[in-house]
């Protein structure tokens, strides 16, 4: 049996995913220190053929450009924004990630916290526990809560319409709602209403899921106009990338209530997430937890480990299901 193809692991990972790079690979772990690393590419660096990366690598082009026998960059996450897929692309070189195995537990997250928003229930939860709730005679059951925001009729828009979208229209499609979605293109077949802008699809929408990918081409898509054209009943929930929201903007429109609230997985400068943000009483904010089940982290894991064995050592994936990946996406 031949020697282990050499692959530059970038990140951390789970100890089941790292125990699995180290059996099928020979593993070199990217240091910190800047002399480190530039006395590990003189040592390996024209021998590594493959990279091992979360999203945020950082996998750029001064590194891809030292590395002549690279052959794939393989990433944990779903989202490339710390690699320079442009770079690899015109170096022919394979890009992949997990967006297979990730989209059906985002999309969980995307109608609980529709369902969670809309009907006020974390707020509820304190509420109850505050010893706040009173039922005097002739008041209903609740008291003297809030009433929330049904989800019969509600119109869903999908600001981003590749594999988490389409799990979260597949999860919707149950619902007594009507999806639409605004993508870079129609997508052939898709049965749903398209909207070429997203300010087209926050004006039709009551609740406005953010699930595209990150990176400059959406840097801050969601404006204050796009927050504008949503409406003063109107909830935007994102679970793609904080960049896409302009964040500032967005604090503005729920403080003046030109929007009705917001269920926020991800932030603009994570873990930091400000405290006007913290302070709104119409939002419910989540560390990052799209993808923070047991099961899609080893199915993430195996994923990554399955585009390198497919490309480095010409085997089928051994873990169920197949990697899925994008070339320069």
């Amino acid at each position: 049996m031949g020697a282990k193809p050499t692959i530059l692991q970038v990140n951390n990972f789970p100890a089941a995913t790292e125990a699995r790079l180290a059996s099928e690979f020979a593993v070199e772990r990217w240091p910190g220190a800047p002399d480190e690393r530039e006395r590990l590419l003189e040592r390996v660096g024209p021998t590594i053929r493959g990279i091992a990366t979360a999203s945020l690598g950082p996998v750029d082009a001064g590194l891809i450009g030292r590395l002549p026998a690279l052959e794939i960059i393989a990433c944990f996450s779903v989202g490339l924004d710390g690699i320079d897929t442009a770079f690899a692309k015109s170096r022919d070189i394979k890009v992949t990630n997990s967006g297979a195995v990730v989209a059906p537990d985002v999309a969980d997250v995307v109608v609980g916290l529709t369902i969670g928003l809309g009907r006020g229930m974390l707020a509820a939860d304190s509420f109850l526990r505050r010893g706040l709730w009173r039922v005097e005679k002739g008041q209903w059951s609740n008291g003297n809560y809030p009433l929330g925001r049904s989800m019969q009729d509600r119109r869903i828009g999908l600001l981003g319409y590749g594999r988490i979208g389409q799990e979260v229209a597949r999860r919707l499609a149950g619902f007594p709602v009507e999806v639409g979605y605004c993508a870079r293109s129609a997508h052939p077949g898709a049965s749903l209403p398209y909207f070429p802008t997203a300010v087209d699809l926050a004006i039709w929408c009551d609740v406005l899921v953010v699930c595209c990918p990150g990176g400059a081409a959406t840097r801050h898509l969601v404006d204050a106009i796009v927050l504008r054209g949503l409406g003063a009943e109107g909830l935007l929930i994102n679970v793609a990338r904080g960049s896409v929201v302009d964040e500032a903007a967005l604090i503005s429109a729920l403080e003046a209530g030109t929007i009705g609230g917001a269920g926020l997985d991800v932030f603009e400068t994570e873990p930091n997430v400000p405290e006007a943000l913290r302070a709104l009483p119409n939002v419910v904010l989540l560390p990052h937890i799209g993808s923070a089940t047991h099961e899609t982290r080893v199915a993430m894991g195996n994923s990554m480990i399955d585009a390198l064995c497919a490309q480095l050592l010409a085997v089928s994936p051994a873990s169920p299901g197949p990697a899925q990946g994008t070339r320069g996406r």
